[in-house]
């Protein structure tokens, strides 16, 4: 089994990022309130499985990086 991507995603809701997932193979993994960026809104870090998911994140109005730390 393959370990999938991880993203850390700023400037969504949560409700935003639940309307993702409920339709793509995004899996939010956590939330980390305790963080507020420059960009805006908390940070989330998901996990996705393809291109069309973190797509689908930069449509939504979302900043997206790669995670370089695996939880």
């Amino acid at each position: 089994m393959s370990k999938m991507p991880r993203y850390r995603v700023v400037g969504l809701s949560r409700e935003q990022l639940d309307e993702i997932a409920r339709s793509s193979s995004l899996t939010i993994e956590k939330l980390n309130d305790d963080k507020i960026f420059v960009l805006g809104g908390p940070e989330f870090t998901v996990k996705a499985e393809d291109k069309a998911v973190r797509t689908a994140l930069d449509i939504a109005g979302g900043r997206v990086a790669m995670c370089k730390a695996m939880f």
